[in-house]
């Protein structure tokens, strides 16, 4: 699929009911799945995230790796201060899943 194809998805499963927190966790949820399926037992994981709600879909699958017990190297480029809304609300989700406080923190984010 194209970009504006799955935009264009997204627009008419908001314009439905489906709120973009819903299809944020939804993505992530099952982007996690994946990563689990593919790596080893011990594996670790590092989590790269653009600012957008592109980027919350990857938070969320950081929260779940985290969930089970991976560990999870998340960065945002250009700084999660910069997140976008609803992408934010995963990121203070993420945090609070690491025992870590999410806002303010100078150093690579959420590092275990």
């Amino acid at each position: 699929m194209t970009g504006s194809q799955i935009r264009r998805l997204e627009r008419s499963a908001v314009a439905s009911g489906v709120s973009i927190a819903t299809l944020m966790e939804n993505a992530g949820s099952s982007l996690a799945k994946q990563a689990l399926d593919f790596a080893s037992a011990e594996g670790r994981f590092a989590v790269l995230c653009g600012r957008g709600n592109n980027g919350g879909d990857g938070l969320v699958a950081a929260r779940k790796l985290a969930e089970v017990g991976r560990k999870v190297r998340l960065e945002v480029i250009g700084g999660k201060e910069k997140l976008a809304p609803d992408a934010r609300r995963f990121s203070l989700r993420f945090g609070a899943v690491r025992g870590h406080r999410a806002a303010g923190q100078r150093e690579p984010l959420w590092r275990r």
